[in-house]
């Protein structure tokens, strides 16, 4: 599966067979690769709630996000885990859980209505707990992409192949690895999309008999990223939470709608 994380995030998967997913557009024959059928998802403003969340800790220029101001966040979290004993910063987040969907839930739900919760909302005063609150936000977004993948059982995926301005987020490539118990796999080149366009134009000027030729040709190596198997049971301990975080809204949708319906 291609996941392209930016701003917003769209999870891309090809199929030799035409499968309708609910939740999901598509499928679409030959619009990526030829004869694959494509099925899109997706989640609103992932990338603009994790700069959300950087602009809220005191030390950072409320205008402006840097992966240096990341690199800082990290070293917090690797001091705290460290300080607590922990083996992994993962664990730092065990009684901090997000639903991510400030904007809605685009896949696999289709449900603009819903929101973001936060359960172990304390009065965060310091830099410490806005990040383990931004780590449990990014473990948040990759819980999202599990719940997708999922959604998409029909489809068999091996690895995750990320493009887009997160793929320099360490923890957003790490986490989706982690929680996904899939490789993650991180292209050479900073413009994939772009890179994309050119493969697929050089193929229909004749330059190249095949998409995959002119793949052969024109892209370069990547790097893997690994899952890592100690941090699996937590995960989806964490993911168990998260998928409670759902029913729970659903829950209070359906008792405040009641009541609204009472009161007419």
């Amino acid at each position: 599966m291609a996941l392209i994380a930016g701003t917003s995030s769209c999870h891309l998967a090809l199929s030799r067979k035409k499968e309708l997913v609910p939740g999901a557009w598509g499928p679409y024959l030959s619009v990526m690769v030829p004869a694959l059928w494509l099925t899109e998802s997706g989640q609103s403003a992932s990338g603009l709630l994790l700069d959300y969340v950087l602009r809220r800790m005191g030390t950072l220029d409320e205008k402006s996000v840097s992966y240096s101001a990341l690199d800082d966040v990290i070293k917090c979290l690797a001091g705290m885990a460290k300080e607590k004993g922990l083996s992994e910063i993962d664990r730092l987040t065990a009684e901090v859980h997000v639903w991510p969907d400030l904007h809605g839930n685009r896949s696999p739900l289709a449900d603009p209505d819903l929101s973001g919760m936060l359960l172990g909302w304390r009065m965060y005063d310091s830099d410490d707990e806005w990040a383990v609150l931004y780590l449990a936000t990014v473990q948040a977004l990759a819980y999202g992409t599990r719940h997708i993948v999922e959604n998409l059982r029909q489809h068999r995926i091996d690895a995750i192949y990320l493009a887009g301005g997160l793929r320099r987020n360490r923890l957003y490539v790490q986490a989706h690895a982690d929680v996904l118990n899939v490789p993650v796999v991180l292209p050479a080149c900073d413009e994939s999309i772009l890179q994309g366009v050119a493969v697929s134009s050089a193929t229909a000027a004749g330059q190249f008999s095949t998409v995959s030729q002119a793949m052969d040709a024109l892209c370069g190596q990547g790097e893997v990223v690994m899952p890592n198997p100690a941090v699996r049971e937590y995960h989806d301990r964490k993911y168990n939470v998260f998928m409670e975080l759902m029913q729970c809204q659903h829950n209070v949708r359906r008792i405040m709608t009641a009541r609204k319906s009472a009161n007419n």
